[in-house]
């Protein structure tokens, strides 16, 4: 068996919650996220990473260690990755490097063995339990960010978030429950501003 039928393709199904923090967030509309890939210096693949459970995202603010903004995404349409981090250095394992190597880091992936460290006020860290086919997932493929449409953002308080984090035990803290962020504070909903351009094209 050839290491590219070795390897296995996760499908992220459309209407799919898709996360992720950032200083702005209001930059990853439908019409700009194409625009917002960054090389990934592990992989050296251009893309935008996101996380497909929430906690994930909220670990990574704690891990920064200032207050950030999370988008709420969903995707359009179902979106194909590889499990693994470096798979893509076997999809296409009987090509020449320099033919392969650009094609190969146009393949998204999806890594569930990372697991993010929660950091409380104290500077203390605690393990995230993993899950099968949940963790980072690094989208490549300009078609693919298309498909992935912000639907709410939200100012994350970091520091009530690692206050939190010292009176709750790590496997009590919901890995999904988007309302219980917002309930605790931690997360309040804001809308991104409308350019006056784009206000006037809405009027035509």
């Amino acid at each position: 068996m050839s290491a590219a039928a070795s390897l296995e393709k996760v499908i992220i199904p459309q209407g799919s919650f898709l996360y992720r923090v950032a200083d702005k967030v209001c930059v990853y509309t439908l019409s700009n996220i194409k625009c917002t890939t960054r090389k990934c210096s592990d992989t050296g693949k251009r893309g935008v990473y996101f996380a497909n459970y929430l906690l994930m995202s909220l670990a990574m603010a704690t891990e920064y260690g200032r207050n950030m903004q999370l988008g709420e995404f969903i995707t359009t349409r179902d979106i194909s990755v590889y499990k693994g981090k470096y798979s893509f250095r076997d999809i296409r394992p009987g090509e020449p490097n320099e033919n392969s190597a650009a094609s190969n880091r146009q393949i998204g992936h999806i890594n569930d063995e990372m697991l993010p460290l929660l950091y409380n006020r104290n500077g203390q860290d605690k393990n995230i339990t993993g899950a099968p086919n949940e963790g980072e997932i690094f989208i490549t493929s300009k078609r693919d960010l298309a498909s992935i449409k912000l639907l709410a953002t939200y100012q994350l308080d970091t520091g009530l978030l690692q206050e939190i984090l010292t009176m709750i035990d790590t496997t009590r803290i919901p890995r999904y429950d988007i309302n219980f962020y917002i309930r605790e504070g931690v997360l309040t909903r804001f809308h991104c501003n409308i350019s006056k351009s784009a206000k006037r094209r809405r009027r035509h």
